[in-house]
């Protein structure tokens, strides 16, 4: 079987969209199954995303013998309207969250900004689009699954295929003794992140011997970080994006990690590449209870969940974190690892993925 991912991206980009990507088909070429990528972003029609159908004519012919389209995400899969009709494949979009209730978000910010308003409206088609040529979708969390049942699409056409982690790579490491009790967060720092809800819940945490960790910065997150600084001083380690091995041993080294999401429509049927690594790592995680998330650490008691967007929740967790025994907060690591090798390992994630995969091709065959 042969796989054709469209990105709407380019390739020279890293993020938690790419990554998800480039792991299945990793783990797709594991197994035996040929991948290629269309990155729309490298082609000459790169924007915006509402024109990429028309790269079809000149992507190299090589690329038309597949079997099945993977489109990667609402504007990849949108891109993937002629190679289905005119190539006759079926396509499966691959469904990461919201993406109209992501560029809403960002409208509220700038609600007079004409690119914010075109984004919003494109958006809008792109997933109208995807969602009425797709012959499978996949999902990263249960609660898009049922979004989509709701909606008449059959359970046959669906498959819950997280985001996954390389468990190998993200794991308990041994660090030397830390004389303070150290919170991390470790990601990017959009809006829907909640990092201002973080640090002023830890401004007002009065206690010694407490420290926050903020890794990820950019060159365009300068008066956040400022602002940050400014009210936490000493109490704060500001540290800008990093590779990832220096990543892992920051993570490493850090008693409790944390995943602050605001509540907002685009964050209910998402799920964070982060939270797998975070559980891979083997620390208790704090979460908000916007996403699927806070499920998964009720279930395998591995942290703890606050209200999202909610200041005084979250210091209220913070304070009960730090008042837990060590011994107990080592339990929750262990499940929180147990939680990343049941659920979260990319081999099984594409195992899964490749059968259902086969089960596409099929079913769009039979209807030939």
């Amino acid at each position: 079987m042969k796989v054709l991912f469209l990105s709407s991206s380019s390739s020279s980009i890293h993020n938690a969209y790419h990554q998800r990507l480039r792991m299945l088909a990793a783990g797709l070429a594991s197994v035996g199954v040929h991948t290629d990528f269309v990155y729309f972003k490298d082609r000459f029609l790169s924007k915006p995303a509402l024109i990429h159908p028309l790269s079809y004519f000149s992507i190299p012919k090589i690329l038309h013998d597949c079997d099945i389209i993977h489109g990667g995400d609402d504007a990849g899969t949108y891109a993937g309207l002629f190679f289905k009709y005119l190539l006759s494949k079926p396509i499966v979009y691959d469904i990461h969250g919201d993406a109209f209730q992501d560029e809403l978000l960002y409208l509220s910010a700038q609600p007079w900004n004409p690119r914010r308003m075109f984004h919003v409206v494109q958006a809008k088609i792109l997933e109208t689009v995807a969602s009425r040529i797709a012959n499978g979708y996949i999902v990263v969390s249960e609660f898009q699954r049922k979004h989509l049942l709701s909606r008449g699409i059959p359970s046959s056409r669906i498959e819950l295929i997280r985001n996954g982690v390389d468990t190998r790579m993200f794991r308990p490491l041994s660090t030397n003794p830390n004389p303070n009790f150290t919170f991390c967060y470790a990601g990017a720092m959009q809006e829907y992140q909640d990092i201002n809800i973080l640090f002023k819940a830890f401004h007002k945490l009065e206690l010694k011997n407490i420290r926050l960790k903020i890794i990820g910065f950019t060159n365009r997150d300068k008066r956040l970080k400022k602002r940050i600084t400014s009210v936490l001083k000493e109490r704060v380690e500001i540290l800008n994006k990093l590779p990832q091995k220096e990543l892992i041993n920051h993570l490493a080294s850090a008693d409790v990690l944390i995943i602050p999401r605001r509540d907002h429509p685009c964050m209910r049927y998402g799920f964070p590449v982060k939270f797998a690594e975070f559980a891979s790592m083997g620390k208790p995680i704090i979460v908000s209870n916007v996403d699927e998330t806070s499920d998964l650490v009720h279930r395998y008691h591995c942290g703890f969940v606050y209200e999202a967007s909610n200041c005084e929740s979250l210091l209220a967790k913070l304070k009960q974190v730090v008042e837990v025994n060590r011994q107990s907060l080592l339990e929750m690591g262990k499940n929180a690892r147990r939680l990343a090798i049941d659920e979260f390992q990319w081999s099984r994630i594409a195992r899964k993925y490749t059968i259902f995969l086969e089960q596409v091709v099929q079913n769009y065959k039979n209807l030939l």
